[in-house]
């Protein structure tokens, strides 16, 4: 099969995937919403940080550096296996023996046990990594379509059970520990990769010299997403801190899949044409004209519709989130651009340029958010919309100088679809404030004419990204 078709052919599979575990994602939020109470998310919300952080600790780079790699041996899968395990023993420990210090820091005695049984997850997907590295350099989406969603489906009613018994927020601790081991023996299950007991220490140092730079990024990273969350829970209620974890969860669900599903299959297929700065540049233009074309007016359009959709799926409850939603929206719009952008650092092997980058924009972020720290949680989240817009120029830099693409290009190739989605949102926001229909006839109507209006415009106007869009729907139809 060649690169192309291999590309259209892993997209569709990651697409239907991510779509397939939005819808499940946001149906299990939407009824344990209905269980539990916004403190039940607000404890969550403080273990996130240490939990991400062991994450990242597990994983320490080894995936995408075995991505990227042109060939790897049985050898080299079976030493980043048992490193993987290694450091997932490692973080798991350390978290346990942080637990009650950081069930002191938050005043909540209830963290403790939360985090020593929340943190198995850690272990428990240690085991799965480097069976996804291998469908993922073969492109073989379909497989952990059909690994995944049936995984999403039954941990979200044992959580859905769980909530509808009364267990609060065990609900959600047993959603994340059901989903990583169904997905860990589903895994297992389907691939015919197993691990020998031969390790190769050359390929440790080689492995870990790329990875410990993406190590410290991702340290770096996580601080700068979940320092919000870990400082709205420590200033301000639980439940407080249960309004923006719900918010952030919902982006996460119905736009973050989304541009991890494009940023997943295009990684290991830039990797493949890694050296051929000229075709490398054409393939990311082409991804980031798409891209953006899809996301700007989803996530914009949500945004101006995000008090009617929070009070039509929600209870009274949680209305008071709809705002944060809104603003964390806003922060979102410039993520598909960060996202790949930092593609092409990973792609080009350059780590030390992607932690230099990370050391800054932490620095801007945590800068940003001293000074909004005491003026309300909306200030705060107005203040990640700003970090958001300035890491776009750091992140942008370094693309311009590795593959000659110009921030001057870049602005062209996405400003016409980022200046007409802003257009169409405003005047939908405008209307809908206007209005005062029942919030499921708001929400249809709105949506609809969104999109209506800005296929529409796009035909009219030829914008390149629409040409590229439909070429490619077109193209994946004719092969499959």
């Amino acid at each position: 099969m060649s690169l192309s078709k291999k590309t259209t052919t892993g997209v569709i599979w990651n697409f239907s995937e991510q779509l397939g575990r939005r819808a499940i994602s946001l149906l299990v939020t939407l009824l344990l919403a209905y269980f539990l109470a916004p403190e039940d998310f607000g404890l969550l919300a403080m273990m996130a940080l240490f939990l991400a952080l062991a994450t990242n600790m597990m994983d320490s780079g080894v995936k995408e550096a075995l991505v990227r790699l042109p060939d790897v041996s049985d050898s080299d899968l079976s030493s980043a296996f048992f490193l993987n395990l290694s450091l997932g023993f490692i973080a798991y420990i350390a978290l346990c023996f942080a637990a009650p210090w950081i069930a002191g820091f938050y005043h909540e005695p209830r963290l403790t046990a939360l985090l020593q049984v929340s943190g198995l997850v850690v272990v428990i997907n240690a085991f799965q990594v480097i069976q996804i590295v291998i469908m993922t350099r073969n492109l073989d989406f379909k497989s952990q379509v059909k690994i995944t969603l049936p995984a999403s489906m039954a941990s979200g009613l044992i959580a859905i059970a769980m909530g509808y018994l009364g267990m609060g927020v065990w609900a959600l601790i047993g959603q994340m520990i059901s989903s990583s081991v169904l997905i860990t023996i589903f895994f297992w299950n389907k691939s015919t990769w197993r691990p020998k007991l031969s390790v190769n220490y050359l390929f440790f140092l080689e492995i870990l010299n790329f990875g410990y730079k993406l190590f410290i990024s991702g340290v770096l990273s996580i601080l700068a997403k979940n320092i919000f969350s870990a400082v709205i829970a420590k200033l301000y209620s639980t439940t407080t801190a249960g309004l923006y974890y719900l918010s952030e969860r919902m982006l996460d669900v119905l736009m973050g899949q989304l541009v991890y599903a494009i940023q997943n299959v295009t990684y290991p297929v830039l990797s493949s044409i890694q050296d051929d700065t000229s075709r490398l540049k054409l393939a990311y233009r082409r991804i980031l004209g798409i891209s953006v074309f899809i996301i700007f007016p989803t996530v914009l359009v949500t945004a101006a519709l995000a008090e009617p959709l929070f009070k039509l799926i929600f209870s009274e409850k949680w209305w008071a989130a709809s705002s944060y939603f809104q603003i964390m929206c806003l922060g979102f719009v410039f993520y598909p651009l960060h996202a790949i952008n930092l593609n092409i650092l990973k792609v080009r092997g350059r780590s030390d340029l992607f932690l230099k980058l990370e050391v800054i924009k932490v620095s801007i972020s945590i800068s940003i958010l001293a000074m909004t720290l005491n003026q309300g949680v909306e200030t705060i989240l107005l203040g990640q919309v700003l970090s958001s817009f300035i890491a776009y120029f750091c992140n942008s830099y370094y693309s311009i100088q590795l593959i000659n693409y110009s921030l001057v290009e870049q602005f062209l190739d996405f400003s016409p679809s980022f200046i007409l989605a802003v257009l169409i949102a405003l005047v939908i926001y405008f209307f809908q404030s206007l209005l005062h229909w029942h919030y499921l006839i708001e929400v249809i109507l709105f949506s609809t004419l969104g999109a209506v209006s800005y296929l529409a415009f796009a035909y009219y106007l030829k914008l390149n990204a629409f040409s590229d869009l439909k070429e490619f729907i077109l193209t994946s139809i004719k092969r499959e």
